[in-house]
């Protein structure tokens, strides 16, 4: 006896519930596939900042693992760089505060990074 004969004998709500197992196994074993799945790199585009911030003191920049001395010296015009920091940075202040906050351009503190690769 199949068990969709069991159904019509036992009840009609038996024989649904059997009767979609029975699709369901017939869906698994033809729905296999080797074809290797492709996830899209959504999250590393969202990931990417136009701007960071310093990092604290004693701290290094999430994004690229400088430490905050390191960062001021790609920013600020110095010695080092002859007056003409290599990479752009932009100062937000309020009408008369001689302090803000100052912000990086990532694109350009990555291009300055990837521009001196290390040498082995």
């Amino acid at each position: 006896m199949t068990p969709v004969e069991c159904a019509r004998i036992e009840g009609v709500y038996w024989r649904l519930v059997t009767q979609r197992n029975i699709e369901r196994k017939a869906i698994m074993k033809t729905d296999k596939t080797t074809a290797p799945i492709e996830v899209p790199p959504l999250v590393a585009q969202a990931l990417v900042p136009e701007f960071v911030r310093l990092p604290r003191v004693g701290t290094e920049c999430p994004h690229t693992g400088l430490r905050r001395s390191k960062i001021n010296e790609l920013i600020l015009p110095s010695e080092l760089n002859a007056g003409k920091p290599p990479v752009k940075s932009f100062v937000l202040r309020r009408k008369g505060s001689r302090t803000g906050v100052r912000l990086i351009d990532y694109k350009s503190l990555v291009d300055y990074i990837r521009a001196h690769p290390q040498e082995v």
